[in-house]
């Protein structure tokens, strides 16, 4: 008995456990593995320094949006830009990044269209500056994050912040002081060169500027003392139309630190006189812009190969180039780069798509020049170069492509709101300008309701056209109203020139209906479902024919007929209903076993 009631026990088991299997398969969002999503950082950050951080995701399926918090010490760490990230092949936009509040951050961001992205990869950059000046460690967070798939459901994520060591300068008072960092140049102009700098230390008697006419400072090399703390400098005993090197020492009673980066000016020559003419004329031609030059033969070698970091800025503080060691500059006809020019663009070419120019375009020489890899090009502006109703942030530098004939935005751009620059690696040389794109404008076209009456229960297909027809990419919300009812709604993403055909599918009770999207209108009306008609007898059928009733005869004839009548013939024999026999014995055992069961579990 036991024996049976075990066999019976684990057969019923087995069939809730497939069940259960069953209605798990069904549901596979109760074993999904959750997301990673993972900050990857340096392990420190120099004071004053600039560093970037990725917000890495894994292995994630189906991938169409996403919206988290960035939190970090606003006294410490400074978030200046969060620029697009890239999964798999298809880069991830960042449509919104504002300030919740002091040091948090809400970051929004959306893959255009609706088919979603599989893989690795990550997010965003964020691109943060250290403000302080103390040893310290500092977190930076993620918070309410939320991941959605094509399918506008949840992805299970979990999201990881990070921590960095946040590195001051406290050297002994005893030791020879750090090496100033940042070297830059501030302005150069016809007999005079501004140079900044970063004070990395605090144990400075004052600092040494080392200016030279060649980058091994061995030619012409003079030297400038200023008092400690001081991190600006302003030579005005250059001359016009020749190159400059500058690097900068501090030291005290211990010794010189070590030197800091090298950079270079190139001072332009004065203006040409404005023109004279020899009659009273109504107006003077302006002169022409002035060319700056920068002599760099000393410091690339045979194969165009720069030999140490360069920093050139020969736009008059306008224009900055940061050229990395080992960086390789040839020219059109594959020559090395023995000098770099900057002309300002008297009249630059007007951008399309109602865009502007902020501030002035450049012309950077020679024309046509590579670096493998790219160098770093910071073009400055101020707030009154940009237009009413442009934004600051949206800025990038863009270069004149004269086979299109328009300008086209170099990737990776970095505003920084603080100096009012641009910043943006270039691989070659041409005009640049910064240009403020024109905000996104849509339209919409096209509305078609097919079919435009239906059955109740039958669905009406309504379609539209939206198209930017702004400066730059943009998200649309089109909005289906039936009368004065927001039926529904449906987000697009596109470029500047995009266009994208909406389709909405709606299935209504009997009525007439009024379609209305962005300003467009149509109609549409819903019949009622024909009734379904009773079965009615065929006509001209005629009713089946009576059985005959049989009468009795008052008498049993003595005579024997030659076939036996029906009345005295035997009944057939009846056949047996096997399978309503097998299900009354399977019922009788089915209720045997359960008898049996709980039986042997009462005692």
């Amino acid at each position: 008995m036991r024996i049976k009631t075990r066999i019976l026990s684990v057969f019923l088991t087995s069939v809730l456990l497939s069940f259960l299997c069953l209605w798990l398969s069904g549901n596979s969002t109760y074993a999904q593995t959750p997301v990673q999503v993972t900050l990857e950082l340096p392990a420190e950050a120099s004071p004053n320094s600039d560093f970037t951080v990725k917000v890495n995701i894994s292995q994630v399926t189906g991938f169409d949006a996403a919206s988290y918090n960035i939190s970090f010490d606003s006294a410490l760490l400074r978030l200046d830009n969060v620029t697009s990230g890239q999964l798999g092949s298809a880069v991830v936009p960042v449509d919104i990044w504002n300030a919740k509040s002091a040091g948090v951050f809400v970051i929004v961001q959306n893959i255009p269209g609706v088919s979603g992205v599989s893989g690795s990869g990550y997010l965003a950059v964020l691109h943060f500056h250290n403000i302080s000046s103390q040893n310290r460690t500092v977190s930076i967070s993620l918070s309410n994050g939320t991941l959605g798939n094509n399918m506008a459901q949840a992805i299970p994520a979990a999201w990881n912040g990070a921590t960095l060591n946040v590195v001051g300068s406290s050297p002994p008072a005893s030791a020879v002081p750090q090496a100033p960092a940042s070297v830059t140049i501030t302005g150069t102009g016809v007999g005079q060169v501004g140079l900044t700098w970063v004070d990395n230390t605090n144990n400075e008697s004052g600092f040494i500027i080392q200016r030279a006419a060649d980058a091994a400072f061995a030619l012409n090399m003079v030297a400038f003392t200023v008092a400690a703390n001081t991190t600006t400098y302003t030579d005005a005993t250059v001359a016009s139309a020749t190159t400059y090197y500058y690097r900068v020492f501090a030291y005290n009673a211990s010794g010189n630190s070590a030197a800091s980066n090298m950079v270079m000016a190139a001072i332009p020559s004065p203006p040409p006189p404005a023109y004279s003419p020899p009659s009273p004329a109504t107006s003077t031609p302006s002169p022409a812009p002035a060319v700056s030059t920068a002599n760099v033969s000393a410091m690339i070698d045979t194969g165009g190969k720069f030999k140490q970091d360069m920093v050139i800025e020969p736009a008059q503080g306008k224009a900055r180039l940061v050229i990395n060691k080992e960086t390789v500059a040839l020219t059109r006809e594959r020559a090395p780069v023995s000098q770099i020019t900057v002309a300002e663009v008297a009249k630059p070419p007007t951008p399309t798509a109602n865009s502007r120019i902020v501030g002035k375009a450049y012309d950077f020489g020679p024309n046509g020049a590579i670096f493998t890899p790219p160098i770093k090009l910071t073009l400055a502006y101020t707030l009154a170069d940009i237009p009413q109703g442009f934004n600051e942030k949206e800025l990038v530098i863009a270069h004149w492509n004269a086979d299109t004939g328009a300008y086209s935005a170099l990737p990776d751009g970095v505003v920084d709101p603080v100096s009012y620059t641009i910043s943006a690696p270039v691989n070659h040389f041409s005009a640049f300008a910064i240009v403020a794109p024109a905000p996104p404008s849509f339209s919409v076209k096209d509305l078609a309701v097919s079919p435009t009456e239906v059955v109740a229960g039958e669905a009406v297909t309504i379609k539209v056209v939206v198209s930017n027809t702004g400066g730059r990419e943009g998200s649309y919300e089109a909005i289906l109203k039936l009368g004065s009812t927001v039926e529904a709604t449906n987000t697009v993403k596109l470029a500047s020139g995009g266009n994208k055909q909406l389709t909405f599918s709606v299935s209504k009770t009997p009525g007439s209906y009024t379609v209305n999207i962005g300003g467009l209108s149509g109609a549409f009306d819903v019949k009622p479902a024909p009734a379904v008609p009773s079965p009615s007898p065929v006509s001209g059928a005629s009713p089946p024919p009576e059985p005959p009733i049989p009468t009795l005869s008052p008498s049993i004839s003595a005579q024997v007929p030659a076939s036996p009548p029906e009345a005295t013939s035997e009944a057939e024999p009846q056949t047996v209903n096997w399978p309503v026999l097998w299900s009354a014995i399977g019922v009788v055992a089915i209720v045997l076993l359960l008898v049996i069961l709980i039986r042997a579990r009462s005692r």
